[in-house]
């Protein structure tokens, strides 16, 4: 009975884990059972300090597999306008009034897939000083949707590929059987593109440029446009932002 019970324990240590708005953040680094209060390589983010319990040399190497579901539905509770008109100041003309621009849009969804690499590794380097030092290379943060270019949300949204791939680097110090000094540095590459639809009337200095001689355009346009002058096509471009580092 207790080895059954055992087998049972270890089977629900390999079911797959569940996460829940958790941004662009990996669930977890390194394995499962990895934590503050852990003696493996993953201290070296999770706590320098408990490198300097690691007897002999320790190397860790793995993944996760994250499988996403994305959605998302648009609620329309405003006026907004034909997208082809070229109402650009309220109010708006009664005739301009897109009546199918009411309610629930329809919804969209995406589901990611990706794997979260990482690395550890931690070697004892002296015996007196006791020193351990550490090394991993990993990434905490990712994050990719790909959702229609039509859609709903192009306005906010269309694609995004956004990660953090961090390189540290830990040194410990056991000054006691039972106490361990610990201290690390990390080098962080991120990286980032993504595309939307640039509503245009969005911005305060269209609305201001066009308004000023030669062309003396009325518009109600800016930071805080109202809907029914926005999402219109002559007024929507779309933008792109490419190959972002930091």
């Amino acid at each position: 009975m207790r080895f059954r019970v055992l087998w049972l324990l270890c089977a629900l240590t390999l079911l797959p884990a569940r996460t829940s708005a958790s941004g662009f953040a990996a669930p977890t680094i390194g394995p499962t059972s990895a934590g503050v209060s852990t003696v493996d390589p993953v201290g070296v983010h999770m706590n320098p300090g408990a490198l300097g319990f690691i007897e002999s040399a320790h190397i860790l190497g793995g993944g996760h597999l994250v499988l996403g579901d994305l959605r998302y539905q648009r609620e329309r509770r405003a006026t907004y306008q034909n997208d082809d008109s070229l109402d650009f100041a309220l109010p708006i003309d009664a005739l301009n009034v897109d009546a199918q621009k009411r309610g629930k849009d329809v919804s969209v969804s995406d589901k990611p897939v990706g794997l979260i690499p990482a690395a550890f590794a931690a070697v004892p380097v002296s015996k007196l000083p006791d020193l351990t030092a550490g090394f991993g290379v990993y990434v905490p943060y990712a994050a990719q949707v790909s959702l229609p270019k039509a859609g709903p949300q192009r306005f906010q949204l269309v694609d995004a590929t956004l990660g953090a791939v961090f390189v540290s680097g830990a040194l410990a110090w056991r000054a006691h059987k039972r106490v361990s000094f610990g201290l690390g540095g990390s080098y962080v590459y991120g990286f980032a593109s993504l595309s939307k639809v640039q509503d245009l009337a969005t911005l305060p200095d269209i609305g201001e440029a066009l308004a000023r001689p030669p062309i003396g355009q009325a518009n109600s346009f800016g930071a805080a446009a109202d809907p029914a002058v926005r999402e219109l096509d002559t007024m929507a471009r779309p933008f792109e932002f490419r190959r972002g580092v930091a």
